[in-house]
């Protein structure tokens, strides 16, 4: 499997994308070999923990394995609560694998998927997992992009997996800690930039991690305000279309700017 895994860390393609009312840079993911020999490592050292659902490698004497178990276990349930809750199943066909992998480890790092980032993608089911053993790793976060693989438009990508963490009782992790996304957006309204490109297509650019996580507290928030609106068909089927302006229109018979509008003035009076 892990010779698979090298067709992943090939190339760097620079594309951009048309918006509506502005055009952002996107690139496609491209990983790193470190990602290909932490993989190595830990099928080489680690141990084992294979369920119905998922396969969780973890990095030797770097948990117990009652805390190992009980991270499976919680990474299990939380499979099953996102396929019920979002109407998706995960994609076996599409995977080629009927479980999703876990690299559980202790560098200090993010922790991420290795599917690509770029919209309409699947490669590997399989997440790396950080802050494990202080119950900080984004177990949901992470599943939610395994399983809900099918997008176009970054906001609601993170959006949804973000609101997820939260709704489902994830742990506290990026961006919010288990803070009230409401309360977070609010505080940073000022911060415009930001702000304006949630609900546009595309991928953004970030210039720095202060400005992705705002830019993932928005859009959780957004994807929330969104939900109970909505609810959760109609959100998919936004979350899915190719293009989500467009799609938040038609689906919702209501522009997206009268939506953030409404978004905004809501957390204005939440507090």
């Amino acid at each position: 499997m892990c010779s698979l895994y090298k067709k992943i860390f090939v190339g760097f393609t620079l594309l951009t994308i048309g918006l509506s009312s502005q055009t952002f840079p996107i690139s496609e993911y491209s990983g790193s070999s470190r990602d290909l020999e932490l993989i190595e490592s830990i099928k080489s050292n680690g141990v084992q923990y294979s369920s119905d659902r998922s396969v969780l490698w973890v990095e030797r004497d770097y948990l117990s394995k009652r805390e190992a178990n009980l991270l499976q276990q919680k990474i299990d349930k939380g499979i099953f609560e996102i396929e019920n809750f979002i109407g998706i199943q995960f994609d076996t066909k599409a995977y080629k694998n009927d479980k999703i992998e876990y690299f559980v480890h202790s560098r200090r790092e993010a922790s991420h998927t290795i599917t690509t980032y770029h919209p309409r993608k699947y490669m590997f089911p399989v997440i790396f997992l950080t802050w494990a053993d202080e119950k900080k790793a984004p177990y949901i976060h992470e599943t939610v992009h395994i399983i809900a693989w099918d997008w176009n438009t970054l906001w609601i990508k993170e959006g949804l997996a973000v609101f997820l963490n939260d709704k489902l009782g994830g742990y506290p992790s990026f961006p919010n800690f288990g803070k009230d996304l409401d309360k977070l957006a609010r505080t940073n309204l000022r911060f415009s930039f930001t702000l304006g490109i949630v609900g546009r297509n595309g991928i953004p650019k970030f210039s720095d991690r202060k400005e992705r996580r705002l830019f993932y507290i928005f859009s959780g928030s957004f994807v929330k305000f969104l939900y109970e609106r909505i609810g959760i068909q109609k959100l998919m089927e936004i979350y899915k279309a190719k293009n989500t302006e467009k799609a938040i229109a038609e689906i919702t018979g209501k522009e997206l700017d009268i939506w953030k509008k409404e978004w905004i003035d809501s957390i204005k009076k939440s507090y």
